[in-house]
């Protein structure tokens, strides 16, 4: 689609583009702070190598699984296969890829509104949106997740066969990003079968067979059974993405309800009325897809991220807390913009300029500060790659806990090897049986670290990390005559690196 540079709406929307792409670079986000973001950066490594697991226990960190492949992630490979390209020009480029996926889906929702002939300006609401800018500066596959979702629907919306079957073949891709947003799939196959617009379900079914069949044998390849995964086997993927192990009734309504209830409402506080929009909008017609989608994600979204599980911040809860919303967020703001375009129409609401411009001045200074903060918190882990690079010498065998490992991928970083002190949490369980005695050299060195800006955090996470960390405490104690402390910062984080010593 080719903008119309005349018209003001398009002017708008290009300035926005702008503006944001350079609040990006200003505040570039130079690596990634979590353990999913540094496994999916490594699968990507691999599998440009040809390769599905990791040989040697030393280069294999928070792998889930030991099988002939070696040591193999559990996470979906989708989001890998995207990275490939960009693991070729190193962690900048990694980086930047979560922009041009934002802005892709930027472009593929200003598609959809004009087809439904929405102005495109409600688009902006996606742009700016919080949790979608977080996301666009991490290596999290929701945001591409909801690329599948919107490019499906897209062609969902349109009247040939040949568009329904684009449309399955997008969001089977979605799937092949996360296995679980296959109930966004199955939201839109659903009611065509209620509806009995079998020739819609048949071509929407077919063009999700391709990457479906891409699956089965990455799972064979990788997992050892089609139907397996790195963490589950089959149905109990599906069961346990519904059901706690103390069944049904009992897990939902202990274990899910509270979730349910303020995971709606915080989703109903983003923007006002957006959750419901897709039922009180009367002139958008997918409201049985939407309704089963909005289900399906909000127990998903409980099963994966308890709320009270994390320290409480305005903040995290509007943006992190999300992020396993993020492709249903991205899809309300379809019915969202179709609802308020409406209802200004219908109205003849007309906005002076000068409250549109102080909007856009909000939007643009709101982005800069919240990437400014995200910076600060991604500056935190580049000080310790920085530490550990000048630091520890090349080939050198590092021991660490928690989610210390992802500062080392020798393809990316420099060639460090690293053992988590917690085998059972680092290597798969451990299934070799294998002692840290038998890795420790004259060229090991052990990393103490807390991060200074979850000191002070009571949460049942940070009770969680707080005992993974304790674990090189216990470890450094009881080896103290052969440890020398040659690094200690304790400004920001608190970091000590010590070299063993015979």
């Amino acid at each position: 689609m080719k903008l119309n540079l005349s018209n003001n709406e398009n002017k708008v929307i290009l300035l926005a583009v702008i503006c944001y792409i350079l609040i990006y670079l200003m505040f570039f986000p130079s690596m990634y702070v979590s353990i999913d973001e540094h496994e999916y950066a490594k699968n990507a490594v691999l599998f440009s190598e040809g390769k599905l697991g990791v040989q040697e226990p030393e280069y294999a960190c928070r792998s889930d699984l030991l099988n002939s492949n070696g040591y193999v992630s559990k996470y979906f490979p989708g989001k890998s296969f995207f990275l490939i390209p960009f693991t070729f020009f190193g962690i900048n480029a990694i980086m930047l890829s979560g922009l041009l996926v934002h802005l892709a889906n930027f472009l593929l929702l200003i598609l959809i509104l004009k087809k439904l002939k929405v102005n495109k300006i409600f688009s902006l609401l996606y742009l700016f949106l919080p949790v979608m800018l977080w996301s666009s500066r991490t290596l999290y596959p929701e945001l591409l997740v909801l690329t599948g979702f919107l490019a499906g629907t897209l062609f969902f919306i349109e009247s040939k066969k040949r568009d329904w079957l684009i449309s399955g073949f997008f969001f089977s891709l979605a799937v092949l990003v996360r296995y679980d947003a296959i109930f966004g799939l199955l939201a839109f196959l659903i009611p065509c079968l209620l509806k009995k617009n079998w020739s819609k379900a048949i071509y929407f079914a077919l063009g999700a067979v391709p990457v479906g069949i891409v699956i089965l044998i990455f799972n064979t390849f990788a997992y050892s059974g089609a139907f397996n995964t790195g963490t589950y086997s089959g149905l109990g993927l599906v069961a346990s993405l519904l059901f706690s192990e103390r069944g049904l009734i009992e897990g939902f309504f202990s274990r899910y309800f509270a979730d349910l209830i303020i995971y709606s409402l915080i989703l109903l506080a983003m923007y006002p009325l957006m959750l419901i929009s897709p039922f009180i909008s009367k002139k958008f017609s997918l409201k049985q897809e939407f309704a089963l989608i909005i289900i399906a994600y909000l127990i998903l979204n409980a099963r994966f991220t308890e709320f009270f599980a994390f320290a409480f911040s305005i903040e995290s809860t509007f943006v992190a807390r999300l992020r396993y919303l993020i492709p249903l967020i991205g899809l309300l703001i379809i019915p969202y913009s179709v609802l308020l375009d409406n209802f200004i129409k219908e109205n003849k609401i007309v906005i002076p300029k000068i409250i549109l411009a102080i909007g856009f001045i909000a939007l643009i200074l709101g982005t800069g500060f919240m990437s400014m903060k995200h910076s600060e918190l991604v500056n935190t882990r580049a000080n310790v790659l920085t530490a550990i690079q000048e630091g520890i010498p090349e080939d050198s065998l590092v021991i660490g806990s928690s989610d210390d490992c992802i500062y080392f991928q020798k393809e990316i970083f420099e060639n460090k090897k690293y053992l988590n002190i917690d085998f059972e949490q680092g290597l798969a369980g451990n299934p070799e049986n294998l002692e840290i005695e038998q890795f420790i050299s004259n060229d090991t060195y052990v990393m103490e670290l807390y991060y200074g800006n979850r000191v002070n955090r009571d949460s049942i996470r940070q009770g969680t990390v707080n005992a993974e960390r304790q674990k090189i405490v216990d470890f450094i104690n009881e080896n103290e005559s052969n440890l020398e402390l040659i690094h200690e910062d304790l400004e920001g984080n608190t970091l000590r690196i010590y070299r063993w010593i015979q």
